[in-house]
């Protein structure tokens, strides 16, 4: 069973702007970098415990995913 993941207003904000900021110097390292995030929130879809806790919430429904460059 696949959980549903969203992505709040603000981390799709944060998402577009990293890609623009990226996109400056390199458009298709923009386009990979977009596109390796996305998936790594969908694998929560998957596996909902893979992230972690996000502190300021301290709710186990909340997670945040880190991409290492």
């Amino acid at each position: 069973m696949d959980y549903n993941v969203i992505l709040s207003l603000k981390a799709v904000g944060d998402l577009e702007a990293i890609v623009r900021y990226i996109a400056l110097n390199n458009p298709e390292a923009a386009r990979k970098v977009g596109q390796n995030l996305l998936n790594k929130t969908k694998e929560l879809g998957q596996f909902p415990f893979k992230g972690q806790i996000v502190p300021e919430f301290n709710s186990s429904d909340i997670r945040q995913v880190i991409l290492k460059p």
